[in-house]
């Protein structure tokens, strides 16, 4: 994937299409967005539900969000969409049961309500021990709680094998 490529995926992770001739592209990083206009293109239409993958030209690292809303504007042919990463997608699909969480670091209280789902910890650099109650929900609501408790920013990162599969999350 070139600098400027977005690969467009079905939920599966098969590659459907590589776009570079996006006209207008917002990442905000802080809230796990992206908004971007393409030209239409028979054949390489963006729909809800499709995947978009862009490297990062600061870390070089891949970048995965989950499609989420299309507006497809005429006459002049073009399609804007919101997408977001798809820790927020998956974890918002994913629910948690009520719990308390008493002085753990934030690894250790993203461990506990990361437990079975297809997401797990990976570098912490804050070791501050806080609280928190989860309250039953989606696991995104108590990553956010988490978040907030601990005053720290989670940075989802996703890997690739060389065949472009997620191999971590």
């Amino acid at each position: 994937v070139g600098v400027m490529d977005t690969v467009f995926l079905n939920p599966a992770g098969t590659v459907l299409f590589a776009r570079n001739d996006m006209e207008q592209g917002n990442w905000t990083q802080e809230e796990y967005t992206v908004n971007a206009t393409f030209p239409y293109v028979a054949g390489k239409v963006i729909e809800r539900g499709q995947r978009l993958c862009f490297r990062d030209p600061a870390t070089d690292a891949m970048e995965l969000f989950e499609v989420r809303n299309v507006t497809n504007i005429e006459p002049e042919h073009y399609q804007q969409i919101i997408a977001e990463h798809i820790a927020v997608s998956e974890l918002s699909d994913d629910h948690t049961n009520t719990q308390e969480i008493t002085d753990k670091t934030p690894a250790q209280a993203l461990t506990t309500v990361l437990t079975g789902t297809l997401w797990s910890v990976g570098n912490a650099s804050v070791s501050n021990t806080s609280s928190v109650d989860i309250s039953r929900g989606s696991v995104w609501q108590a990553v956010c709680a988490i978040m907030q408790n601990w005053n720290c920013y989670i940075v989802p990162r996703v890997t690739f094998n060389s065949s472009g599969a997620v191999t971590g999350r």
